[in-house]
């Protein structure tokens, strides 16, 4: 297959197959002229049941990289962000072009193809870019929601294989592998092409003809199922080890087996793929690691069965999920796809203190780039990459193959740790502000330490091991202003005591105001942000708590108020030692339509105690509160 072909050749073969409707098709069991089902096709046996041990080895590599790029391209990119010469919008994600401006495929196609122009050379800028930028691994957009496939299928005409007359999967792939790179494939099984795809079946899940009847009558989602196995079937045969499956997305009311018959996707990939690495994504349930439909909207549990990682999407998780592995995908201005309109590109400061947050948190960072239709990487792109890779050129050692810190909590900045042989731990203190004594106070650590140095320096620190702490003596100035590590080695694993959480005290006879961001959240809650509003939410199941210590001076009877919203009313317990009252939240219609009730009433004696707050399992609805007031009756 011919790799380059001139642009007037192209555009001239695609004006005559959009005239003719040949875009129009896609189905799975269309055979196109001169190709054959090939073994790849025939069907497969169910994978076996792995291992904690095999599981581990598998996913070894990819808990040791802890920074990937992400690469969203596709026709979109040519687009830029314009439809009929004019700006779609200023910000937000211009893969979803087609749905925004509510484009059917063939007019899409018409304004899309003829911009979509890759030169010869994009994937191997690609990986390059991704490497001097320390990334291990690179997952690219297959094929994204408007149904354009980067490869050349089998399955239908409606890829880079029948309009370009080129393998860009392949192009990548090779380009990757040659960096050293791990390859990773992200494809959507949501799809506006496919003209049996039964978008009705789902009010959450985005379609451009959305609330429209199917303009080709009635629909046969199964002939759509046939067509997305048998495209991945090809992902999975033709290009060699697949590193991981990054799928997009699902919805609670069309997910699993009836969206995507994913129990066999499933099935398939672990069979042709034994080692690959799979998100959640196929499916939009509790099991899955999910907890809603918002980007956020994840939970720290995933049955292995649906998936390797949890995909926490623009939001690093506030405490991390022991125990469960993520990867927060981010963007390096606020569009996935390239918009040439988009300019609120992060701070270089924001993106390298994501991926030491992510690290110490026990998570990877997947962070985005937008080609252009030609391929090309955006300017600003490269230099924010660059910048990252030369912090990483020093710093590489504080990032990859580590763990989650063991504090709960520094002032100055992020830890990350290594479990080294001989009974030793190192510390990579990521210090963000600088301490103006010259003091890096680690809290509750009582390790014996080793030694202490700058590593970027190998300068020598002096440690300090005191009776609740550790403490070094840094240099008056940092090395990088954004993020200087100090590496202190600790004999053992980390023993770092908690203090208890300071009291709430009540001044004078006055009122106490509990707010979330005080509290100490137990289960699955989480503080949110939304609305410049900061709340506990999450609160999914009843057993889940929350709790405020507490230092009442005067005693007596306190009325109880609360900020709550809740799209229905469910019940809770406030208890203080033996005192409790149970109430109902109100019923506010929507969880950031906050409200302020009275709960009811308690008689404190003067203590320093702890309050909390417990869903009932009979009669509780989930619920975001911002605080909870204790007021004096006079």
């Amino acid at each position: 297959m011919a790799n380059r072909t001139s642009i007037r050749k192209i555009l001239t073969s695609l004006l005559l197959l959009i005239t003719v409707g040949w875009f129009g098709n896609g189905h799975a069991e269309d055979t196109l002229p001169g190709h054959s089902a090939k073994p790849s096709d025939l069907p497969v046996a169910a994978s076996k049941e792995e291992s904690p041990t095999d599981r581990d080895a598998r996913m070894k590599w990819w808990r040791e990289a802890r920074f990937g790029m992400f690469v969203h391209w596709g026709l979109y990119s040519g687009l830029a962000g314009t439809w009929d010469g004019k700006p779609v919008a200023k910000r937000g994600g211009m893969e979803w072009i087609q749905q925004r401006v509510k484009a059917d495929t063939d007019t899409y196609a018409r304004q899309a193809i003829p911009k979509f122009k890759p030169t010869a050379d994009f994937a191997r800028q690609w990986a390059r870019i991704a490497k001097d930028a320390g990334c291990k691994y690179l997952v690219f957009t297959t094929k994204h929601h408007d149904g354009f496939g980067l490869f050349d299928s089998q399955a239908g005409d409606f890829n880079a294989g029948h309009v370009l007359q080129r393998d860009l999967v392949k192009e990548i792939t090779e380009a990757c592998r040659s960096e050293g790179l791990k390859v990773g494939f992200y494809h959507s099984v949501i799809d506006w092409h496919h003209d049996q795809y039964t978008y009705a079946e789902s009010k959450q899940l985005p379609h451009p003809l959305k609330g429209k009847p199917y303009p080709n009558g009635t629909r046969d989602h199964a002939k759509y199922q046939n067509y997305l196995h048998q495209q991945v079937r090809e992902l999975l045969s033709n290009y060699g080890p697949v590193d991981v499956l990054w799928w997009d997305y699902s919805s609670q009311d069309f997910q699993g087996d009836q969206a995507w018959r994913s129990s066999e996707l499933i099935d398939l990939v672990r069979t042709k793929q034994p080692d690959v690495i799979m998100n959640n994504r196929l499916f939009r349930i509790r099991e899955a690691g999910w907890a809603g439909m918002g980007t956020a909207g994840f939970t720290p549990h995933l049955d292995p069965k649906y998936g390797d990682f949890i995909t926490p999407e623009q939001h690093i998780p506030a405490t991390g999920m022991p125990g469960i592995d993520w990867e927060t995908c981010m963007t390096l201005n606020t569009t996935w796809g390239y918009s040439e309109h988009d300019h609120a590109w992060k701070s270089d400061q924001m993106l390298i203190r994501n991926l030491i947050d992510i690290a110490s948190k026990g998570g990877n960072y997947l962070l985005n780039i937008g080609p252009k239709g030609d391929g090309s990487v955006p300017e600003e792109s490269i230099r924010s990459l660059k910048t990252i890779g030369d912090w990483m050129d020093t710093n590489g050692d504080a990032i990859y193959a580590t763990q989650a810190s063991p504090f709960v909590k520094l002032d100055w900045g992020r830890c990350t740790q290594k479990q080294l042989d001989g009974d030793t731990t190192r510390l990579y203190l990521h210090v963000f502000d600088w301490p103006k004594n010259g003091k890096l106070i680690l809290p509750g650590l009582v390790n014996k330490t080793r030694s202490a140095v700058m590593l970027a320096s190998n300068q020598t620190l002096k440690v300090h091991n005191e009776a609740t702490q550790v403490s070094i003596d840094l240099p008056v100035n940092p090395i990088d202003e954004i993020a200087t590590v100090v590496v202190l080695g600790i004999e053992g694993s980390p023993n770092v005591i908690v203090p208890p959480a300071p009291a709430i005290s009540q001044v004078g006879d006055g009122p106490l105001t509990l707010d979330a961001t005080t509290a100490v959240l137990h289960g699955e809650l989480k503080i949110e942000n939304k609305r410049k509003i900061k709340n506990v939410g999450f609160w999914l199941n009843a057993e889940d708590h929350i709790e405020w210590r507490i230092e009442i001076s005067r005693p007596g009877k306190f009325a109880i108020t609360a900020e709550i919203a809740a799209e229905a009313s469910g019940k809770f317990t406030i208890a203080v030692n033996e005192e409790e009252l149970t109430a109902n939240s109100p019923a506010t219609g929507d969880y950031g339509k906050y409200q302020t009730v009275r709960l009811g009433m308690l008689d404190l004696p003067a203590s320093t105690t702890t309050l909390v707050m417990t869903g009932v399992k009979k009669g509780w609805h989930p619920l975001n509160l911002t605080k909870l007031a204790l007021s004096p009756i006079k």
